[in-house]
């Protein structure tokens, strides 16, 4: 590592939780923050282009990694990194033919690409073509490894970049009547400029009642019953500077009528248990005794803040008008949400009912992703990579 450049060199295998606290000594840290980093790796993050819940903040994997040392499909080496554009490899090679066929591609449809390739934060679906259309760029082909998923290559070994660790935060949670008020309020609290805006619904928020320790923790910081909350996080220079944007927000929210309650954490540990209770989300939306459990085949649904409230209020719409609810959390900053509808799949009327849902929510080009693409890595005397069958074995 070099703490003055801020950068840091790994193999795939060490998990994000490991390298950052080999990095806390020098106060940096790699930036994706996502809830699984006590187990995820870097290769990991590297095939899904993950972000987490400072993605509003820090961007995606993608934004962070500088070079990748990748074994090609052919069996050879190659070490990908920014490169001028007089600079690309050329000849029969396997690495040439990655920056050739890439290169074409994108040069080909650059049009359709700045057409179709939504400008959302959060997209994360496809291959990154999007990231080789200005052509007075440097070229840099870990922007198309990020996110491929193991199809294109196995990365052996990366460069990433390190941020700063916070010198100061805090926390806002704010109650609200219903979910969908909380939607409306997120592109408010945007405008202040937070380090996260993290949602989680009644029905998330209800199943810490099964947990003597959750429901503790939920006590000390949420208002009432709420159909939501959103804990709004800030980053600071110094703790000083804090309180007057945490006051400035609320009094914000409450000109518009925004929530009904605002509790602020200035203290670590404080925030500490309430970040713990929006990192449990996930095993409380899986927690549920009954036969019918919070299902997870609607995921990362993204859209643009602006847009969240409307575009989950026709999708919860959906989900009624099968016989159910659904449980809704996330990244509500960059329009990101978890939607896990209840189903019973014990029972036939259960299966039904899960792929009417499926059927109701699925857009037309929603799963062509792939086959839109396998052919763009398939060279002369190599075999085409699919996922299927480098997933075991991937990054």
């Amino acid at each position: 590592m070099d703490a003055e450049e801020g950068w840091v060199r790994v193999e795939p295998g060490i998990v994000l939780d490991e390298l950052n606290a080999r990095m806390a000594p020098i106060g940096m840290r790699f930036a994706p923050d996502i809830s699984t980093a006590s187990r995820a790796t870097i290769g990991g993050m590297i095939a899904n282009n993950s972000s987490g819940a400072r993605s509003v903040l820090y961007g995606k994997t993608i934004d962070h990694v500088l070079e990748l040392v990748v074994a090609l499909s052919d069996g050879s080496i190659a070490h990908f990194r920014d490169v001028a554009p007089g600079q690309i490899p050329r000849g029969d090679t396997m690495e040439a033919a990655c920056y050739d066929t890439v290169l074409r591609l994108a040069a080909e449809h650059a049009e359709e690409i700045d057409r179709r390739y939504p400008k959302v934060l959060r997209r994360v679906g496809g291959y990154n073509l999007d990231e080789f259309t200005d052509a007075g760029k440097p070229v840099n082909m870990t922007k198309i490894m990020v996110g491929s998923e193991g199809t294109l290559g196995v990365a052996l070994e990366a460069k990433l970049r390190l941020v700063p660790l916070p010198k100061a935060k805090a926390v806002l949670v704010i109650s609200f009547a219903d979910l969908l008020e909380s939607l409306t309020a997120t592109p408010v609290i945007l405008k202040h400029k937070p380090s996260a805006v993290e949602v989680m619904d009644k029905a998330i928020l209800d199943n810490t009642r099964q947990n003597p320790a959750l429901d503790k923790i939920r006590k000390t910081f949420i208002s009432g019953d709420p159909g939501a909350t959103l804990c709004v996080e800030f980053y600071a220079d110094s703790k000083e500077d804090l309180p007057p944007r945490l006051k400035a927000l609320e009094e914000d929210l409450r000109a518009r009528k925004l929530g009904y309650a605002y509790y602020p954490e200035t203290e670590l540990p404080g925030q500490a248990r309430i970040w713990s209770l929006r990192e449990a989300a996930l095993g409380l939306s899986m927690a549920m005794k009954e036969d019918a459990k919070s299902i997870s085949f609607v995921e990362d649904t993204a859209v643009a803040p602006e847009k969240l409230r409307d575009f989950i209020d026709r999708f919860l719409a959906i989900v009624r008008s099968h016989g159910t609810t659904a449980g809704v959390y996330a990244h509500a900053s960059v329009g990101c949400l978890h939607v896990r509808p209840v189903i019973n799949l014990k029972t036939e009327h259960g299966v039904r009912t899960f792929r009417s849902d499926r059927a109701a929510g699925r857009r037309p080009g929603a799963r062509v992703r792939r086959r839109a693409f396998r052919g763009a890595w398939r060279w002369p005397g190599a075999k085409s990579l699919h996922a299927a069958d480098v997933r075991s074995g991937a990054v």
